[in-house]
């Protein structure tokens, strides 16, 4: 990114040219634990003494990835909606299902709620269900987080199939969806 590389700049302007890759490494090698960053274009720019390190970084990540495949089975989940009913990934079966996973004070996401809205429209009467994900509200006592919950899904107006994660099940669906960033997409057929 433009930004990594002017901060990269600076750093072998003002630690030299050993300590400055070092610590670009280390940088990189923290992005690398993310499951969904594993293109590591920055390499280019460390001396060619740095490039087993690299290597190894660009291991770590290839093998952190953890994608779900065309033909993989989606995974299950059981989450309340507005009026405390437990729905079931299953109860859609046979239907194309998108899974769209936000939290209440994400900007980004709350920008796609019209689209997804009218998109619910439009297939109202097909066999595709839109299902969004709401994982809470960050910062917000726990007694508070369906309260924030039911509060957006009415100021934005959802008329999409609207699920709350608790804590336990946000953890597991981060995990078995990959969820590392804000809104989160998944198709299933």
């Amino acid at each position: 990114t433009p930004a990594f590389h002017r901060s990269y700049r600076l750093r072998m302007s003002e630690l030299g040219e050993n300590l400055g890759s070092f610590v670009g490494i280390r940088e990189i090698s923290k992005s690398a634990d993310n499951p969904n960053w594993a293109d590591i274009r920055t390499a280019q720019q460390f001396p060619a003494r740095f490039q087993y390190l690299i290597n190894y970084i660009q291991k770590r990540s290839e093998s952190n990835i953890k994608l779900l495949k065309p033909g993989d089975k989606a995974p299950g989940f059981a989450l309340v909606d507005e009026n405390d009913s437990l729905v079931t990934l299953k109860q859609f079966k046979g239907q194309v299902v998108y899974l769209s996973f936000w939290f209440t004070t994400c900007g980004p996401c709350i920008q796609e709620i019209p689209f997804e809205n009218k998109l619910a429209a439009q297939f109202e009467d097909r066999p595709f269900k839109i299902i969004s994900i709401c994982t809470g509200t960050p910062g917000a006592a726990e007694d508070q987080q369906v309260i924030k919950w039911k509060a957006a899904s009415k100021r934005y107006d959802l008329k999409t199939i609207n699920l709350y994660s608790n804590p336990s099940w946000t953890k597991t669906l981060r995990q078995n969806y990959i969820v590392s960033a804000y809104p989160h997409y998944v198709l299933i057929d």
